[in-house]
């Protein structure tokens, strides 16, 4: 019998989502999906199945979110758990960035099925994944070094040092 995977789908539109859900059960065999549609219900899908999810899939614009902060957030609050972004953009500096800010993989929404079952499988198996364009472009394009340089300084190192509190100040009050 193979591994069940639990995967938390966070967009805020439910197309999308069904979209997602469809494909993955599609690509995957034994996988549990959950869905969120604002950063607010992302974590507390985390927290609901503190210690189960072994993927998030996230939209970059979406309720809670300003810009990559729900990616900075979820990476310092869930260091253990891999973040996904699912984008609509296609634009390089965007890419770079979701990747340089902690993104084990970046998938365009545009991406048939089967390479958002490959970006899937090769996180779930540790790895990072981006389209072919994509990583050619970042191997070699010219270095970004605005968005490096903001990574460097940005990057949280635990919870309290994450650009967004709510949630955190939320669950030290209860």
């Amino acid at each position: 019998m193979s591994e069940t995977f639990q995967i938390l789908i966070a967009d805020d539109h439910p197309l999308v989502r069904g979209a997602l859900k469809q494909a993955l059960s599609t690509e995957l065999d034994n996988v549990t999906l959950y869905e969120a549609g604002s950063l607010f219900e992302a974590i507390e899908q985390i927290e609901a199945h503190k210690g189960d999810i072994d993927l998030v899939l996230l939209d970059l614009h979406m309720p809670g979110m300003n810009g990559f902060t729900g990616l900075f957030t979820l990476r310092a609050s869930y260091p253990d758990i891999p973040v996904s972004i699912v984008s609509a953009s296609q634009d390089m500096p965007v890419v770079r960035r979701s990747i340089e800010y902690g993104a084990s993989a970046f998938v365009p929404k545009s991406a048939p099925v089967d390479q958002i079952g490959l970006a899937v499988k090769t996180v779930l198996d540790g790895g990072m994944w981006m389209p072919d364009w994509a990583r050619d472009a970042m191997e070699n394009g010219p270095a970004d070094d605005e968005a490096t340089n903001l990574a460097e300084k940005n990057r949280p190192t635990d919870p309290t040092t994450a650009p967004c509190f709510e949630h955190a100040d939320r669950r030290q009050a209860e």
